[in-house]
């Protein structure tokens, strides 16, 4: 499942939009879509190979957490605004789409018990989506308010599944990486300010690197997905200490090419740095997309440029967060609408089902892009912005005679 992330370009240090990253959200977005699709019919367990489909989904999560560090970093630098005004601008980015899709998300959850009477592969013991779709209804149905309230305030990753099972997929799937990103949310400036001091880095480092290791051994509580601040924040990390050396890799550029190369081998050969080795090869590429030399560069660069800096590739970027929270429960009523219809076999529903679950994600990605989204990020910043002045005002007025 895909990360929220921040959904807002960033700049370097010299203003100039990094449009790369824009067309990156879209093909990592759209990965977890057919992942999911996949996901549903059964393939990646029936079928050898696609199991790589979902790995690919997790590791775009993980890119996603990464990209978010580094966006966050460029947003609390160059803003350099108070943390009211900047939480005020990250609520307003990421809760109405959500809060809008979060009864769409229960009432889907509702129709995967029937939907699963018209899979034939429901049966195969390989098949653990209707364990995880019965096992959630059931948990659900038992302490509703325990759902509810923490999904409300987007809290749903902090709760390990040995407290509450499947409190992080329970209504809307997707929304649990969207419950790190607003853990992350909450402390960055602070955590960036200290990444930025000699001392306090190397505290807020080991810190990190503690709370890491104390998630792996559990003692935060059993979590299905690392939707918990500590069992991940590294990758936070790596985006953070990304961007504050951004500018540094730039001028060290001269070996980009052969650093990009090397960190795609290593995605490909070591999975546990799949994400990291793939986010410092991007990095790399567009190191050298920004002032190109020799032929193999500019071969490279416009094959890049197609890729993630075209007008398709960053207008479904822009629009990747929608897609990301609405795939799912569209996927879910398409499956419930459609597999009805006949005896179809696992390639038949996933031609169905993607072909159906593709054209009405654009479309409603679309939607929600154009009149929830934008309109409600102009708000915030207009409230964000409203706020220093107001309370400005209210003391010049107390210090009135």
């Amino acid at each position: 499942m895909v990360s929220a992330a921040v959904y807002e370009t960033p700049a370097a240090a010299s203003g100039k939009r990094i449009w790369a990253i824009e067309g990156l959200r879209a093909w990592l977005a759209w990965a977890v879509v057919l992942a999911h699709v996949i996901q549903i019919c059964g393939l990646d367990r029936t079928v050898n190979g696609l199991w790589v489909t979902q790995f690919l989904a997790t590791e775009a999560v993980n890119v996603f957490i990464i990209i978010s560090g580094f966006v966050i970093t460029s947003v609390v630098i160059q803003r350099q605004e108070s943390w009211r005004r900047y939480i005020v601008r990250r609520a307003f980015r990421i809760f109405p789409v959500y809060l809008l899709l979060l009864p769409i998300g229960a009432i889907t959850m509702l129709l995967t018990i029937p939907t699963l009477e018209h899979m034939s592969w429901a049966a195969d013991a390989r098949f653990r989506y209707d364990d995880t779709a019965i096992g959630t209804l059931e948990s659900v149905n038992a302490a509703q308010m325990a759902h509810w309230i923490p999904h409300l305030l987007l809290f749903q990753g902090a709760i390990p599944d040995s407290t509450l099972p499947f409190s992080q997929t329970s209504f809307l799937g997707p929304a649990w990486s969207l419950s790190l990103e607003w853990q992350f949310y909450l402390i960055a400036p602070a955590l960036i300010w200290m990444l930025r001091r000699r001392f306090s880095s190397i505290v807020a480092v080991g810190t990190i690197a503690v709370l890491a290791v104390l998630s792996r051994l559990e003692v935060f509580g059993h979590f299905n997905l690392p939707s918990f601040f500590p069992a991940i924040g590294y990758l936070f990390l790596v985006g953070i200490a990304s961007r504050l050396v951004f500018e540094d890799l730039k001028r060290a550029r001269v070996y980009a090419v052969a650093v990009a190369v090397g960190c795609l081998a290593s995605a490909a050969l070591i999975q546990p740095i799949f994400a990291i080795a793939l986010w410092f090869a991007f990095l790399s590429l567009l190191i050298i997309a920004d002032r190109t030399q020799g032929r193999i560069e500019q071969t490279v660069v416009r094959t890049w440029s197609l890729a993630f800096c075209s007008k398709p590739a960053t207008a479904l970027g822009a629009r990747s967060y929608a897609v990301y929270l609405v795939h799912w429960p569209v996927i879910q009523a398409a499956a419930y609408l459609l597999l009805p219809l006949g005896a179809f076999s696992q390639w038949e529903a996933f031609a169905l089902i993607g072909a159906s679950a593709l054209g009405s994600t654009l479309i409603l990605s679309e939607v929600l892009h154009r009149f929830v989204e934008r309109p409600m990020i102009q708000l915030g910043a207009s409230l964000a912005a409203r706020a220093p002045r107001r309370r400005a005002m209210q003391d010049r007025l107390a210090e009135a005679p």
